[in-house]
């Protein structure tokens, strides 16, 4: 059976939650939650997997992560698997400060994304492997570290599954078990993750990993994303 925050909690059929169509955006249902969490409460990692859980089996939790914002213009998307435990509350504590200065949805998501996405050393470190690849030069930038700032425009990051996954025991997702063979992974990726691929439709898309990089390809094998993007 799985647990999913739409139902207060409670317990439903896995085939009646496979056939709801996963809600694009989480905003409304957690947006008090989030601005009223304490710091203290931002430092516990398994109080926040616990209290911003949407969907959880016998296996994985799925932790809504206020990723949503989307860059239609993106001439990049950047695919990694799920948001960490860092990411997520880097993500956390830019929402509850940007709603707390009253900005608006779209502005409080956006703000969200720059600050949170690949945050931590996995930035530094990720910024460092696209300057080698050559990335910025496709781009046009002096380094992809612009990325996440003054050429944010120019790119939309995302994860295979968005929201951010975790192991029953608090551990992060790692790709075991196989997301494009795991039901409520499946739905998070083909909910999610390929409409992010529609919305972004002239973007080049840059799997990083080899749990990512085999979805994507078993995406296109089937007709879901053009090859030629990736």
């Amino acid at each position: 059976q799985i647990c999913s925050h739409r139902a207060a909690r409670s317990p439903i059929n896995l085939k009646e939650y496979m056939n709801q169509k996963i809600n694009p955006s989480n905003y409304e249902l957690f947006e008090d939650r989030i601005s009223e969490l304490t710091d203290d409460q931002l430092r516990n990692t398994n109080f926040l997997i616990d209290h911003l859980t949407i969907a959880t089996d016998d296996k994985v939790r799925v932790t809504y992560c206020p990723f949503e914002w989307q860059n239609p213009q993106a001439k990049l998307m950047i695919v990694g698997i799920t948001p960490g435990p860092t990411q997520l509350r880097n993500a956390l504590i830019a929402f509850r400060s940007a709603k707390h200065r009253g900005l608006e949805k779209q502005d409080v998501l956006k703000a969200t994304k720059l600050a949170g996405a690949f945050s931590g050393d996995l930035r530094n470190n990720l910024v460092k492997l696209l300057d080698v690849a050559g990335l910025n030069k496709y781009a046009g930038v002096q380094s992809c570290e612009s990325f996440f700032g003054t050429h944010s425009h120019l790119v939309h990051t995302t994860s295979l599954i968005s929201n951010a996954t975790f192991l029953l025991d608090g551990k992060p997702y790692n790709g075991t078990p196989n997301p494009m063979k795991y039901d409520l992974l499946r739905k998070e990726i083909f909910d999610g993750f390929l409409h992010q691929v529609s919305v972004a439709k002239d973007s080049l898309l840059l799997p990083l990993g080899p749990t990512v990089d085999k979805a994507v390809q078993d995406l296109c094998e089937q007709g879901h994303i053009d090859p030629n993007r990736v």
